[in-house]
């Protein structure tokens, strides 16, 4: 049987290990998606978009931090916000198992003659 803690890491580093590919794959085409990840990703009142290189050519997006005034790339710090979720899932794993659960052991009992 385990224990709270252990339950509650194993959900988290689940949950982190999940938002890793939907941060990557929702960052470079659907960004709307990630609005709430917009003070983290990008700074100063900008707000996460996508902008076509070649609009001819498919899957050619990238991810940019823009408002009416300023543009910047995001797609660093994209990968530093999946890399930072792999890092809680490694983390919250490594505690995990450093918990030891009870042990299911049968109680010892003494035969008395």
């Amino acid at each position: 049987m385990n224990s709270a803690p252990r339950t509650l890491l194993t959900w988290i580093g689940r949950l982190a290990l999940l938002a890793v590919p939907l941060v990557l794959i929702l960052g470079f085409t659907y960004p709307d998606a990630l609005q709430v990840l917009n003070p983290v990703i990008c700074t100063d009142g900008l707000e996460l978009d996508v902008q076509t290189r070649d609009p001819d050519t498919p899957f050619d997006n990238r991810p940019v931090c823009d408002s009416e005034r300023r543009m910047m790339d995001a797609d660093d710090r994209l990968y530093i916000v999946a890399a930072c979720a792999a890092l809680v899932a490694i983390m919250a794993y490594t505690l995990r198992s450093r918990i030891t659960p009870r042990s299911l052991s049968a109680p010892q009992t003494h035969l008395q003659r």
